[in-house]
């Protein structure tokens, strides 16, 4: 069982003709925010690690969290140090068979968009800028099932401690607004250990030049390793509120096949885009070996 989030529907517009998602979501130029598809409507946004870590720990307790002072929805009783030390060795497993096959020294934060790319459960969420990528992930699958496109500001959390630090709200600060600028920054967009909960990180461009699919998918994350959907942080809690930025695109799924055509005819996008295969990409095989044998050791995290 997952939780589901009931109130993500004061935020849904619904699309139900063509040219109402060809007005919305293929606009000519880029609206500045991010977009998620998700192929089923009863989709949440989490963490492929976050279903994993609920499917398979064994013992998991459910209880209430208040949403505001009038709801209260029940999640997963998660023990946070558990829960990120078994997310950061699946990492650390990656790198080293990664290396065993050859591969370069990478960060952190390459490590991770590598793994979520490949299918291994990682704390980040995948969205892009390209919102005509985001409605080729909602429609590719699930032919029966309505869809969901999100829209989202990703970076408004930087944005948000930026301000407060700026404003002076935050106290007197040793930095000029520069340095603060900088430290906000690379406080928000650092994934580690002992690091925030919502991070942006930064994609080390250099470490995946060769990599067709990331520059395809046009992938940017969101890493989430709270304990909460990450629809919490991106929503206000109230059917009041108007908020540029968090939207939850709504589409019929008799309009997926139509909206699959309009994407391959008009721009390109199908299947062999968004997944180049190994003679395009050099790195694959590697990289999917480096996945088979880090599945084989998940298995073993979780017995």
């Amino acid at each position: 069982m997952l939780p589901d989030f009931p109130y993500r529907a004061w935020y849904t517009k619904e699309l139900s003709t063509i040219e109402d998602v060809i007005g919305r979501l293929m606009p000519e130029t880029s609206s500045g925010y991010y977009y998620r598809g998700m192929s089923d409507s009863s989709y949440i946004c989490i963490s492929s690690f976050y279903r994993h870590y609920v499917w398979n720990k064994k013992g998991l307790e459910w209880h209430d969290v208040v949403i505001d002072p009038a709801r209260s929805q029940s999640f997963p009783d998660i023990v946070q140090e558990d829960y990120i030390d078994k997310s950061f060795k699946v990492i650390e497993k990656f790198n080293e068979e990664l290396e065993k096959l050859g591969a370069i020294d990478l960060p952190t934060n390459t490590l991770i968009y590598l793994a979520q790319h490949y299918g291994l459960p990682t704390n980040v969420i995948d969205f892009t800028l390209n919102a005509k990528i985001a409605l080729y992930f909602a429609c590719e699958a699930n032919p029966d099932k309505d869809c969901v496109v999100y829209e989202s500001n990703i970076n408004e959390h930087i944005e948000t401690l930026l301000d407060i630090y700026l404003s002076g709200r935050a106290g007197y600060i040793k930095m000029s607004a520069e340095e603060l600028k900088q430290w906000v920054i690379d406080l928000k967009t650092t994934i580690s250990p002992t690091g925030l909960n919502l991070v942006t990180p930064i994609l080390e461009v250099d470490n995946v030049k060769y990599n067709k699919r990331i520059q395809h998918q046009e992938g940017v994350f969101v890493y989430n390793g709270g304990l909460l959907p990450y629809d919490i942080s991106m929503f206000n809690i109230s059917e009041m509120t108007v908020h540029p930025g968090r939207n939850v695109y709504k589409i019929p799924s008799i309009l997926k096949s139509e909206i699959l055509d309009v994407l391959e005819s008009k721009y390109g996008i199908n299947k062999e885009f968004i997944y180049p295969n190994s003679e395009i990409d050099i790195n694959l095989d590697v990289l999917k070996k480096a996945v088979e044998n880090t599945k084989d050791f998940i298995h073993k995290l979780f017995e």
